[in-house]
């Protein structure tokens, strides 16, 4: 099973859908490092910043990513972009 974030659907006009990760759906080729906690940001997949109309997380407090709308221009595919460092 993939990461939380992975391949969901949100049904217009319903409650918000909040996705919750953890540091274990990172991966690293790296075999060896000396740093702190992992780091994230969320854009849209063009590498925007996320559309408000529809999406909003509360980096880096915690680690929620929330799909919420009413906005029928919003209907349709997003590509949602999480990076790791």
């Amino acid at each position: 099973m993939g990461p939380a974030l992975a391949d969901f659907t949100y049904n217009l006009r319903t409650a918000k859908d909040t996705k919750t990760w953890d540091d274990t759906i990172v991966s690293s080729t790296e075999d060896s490092t000396i740093c702190g906690a992992w780091s994230y940001t969320l854009k849209m997949g063009d590498d925007s910043v996320l559309d408000v109309r529809a999406f909003s997380s509360q980096l880096p407090g915690t680690k929620n990513f929330a799909v919420e709308s009413s906005i029928e221009a919003m209907i349709g595919d997003h590509t949602i972009k999480l990076t790791a460092w």
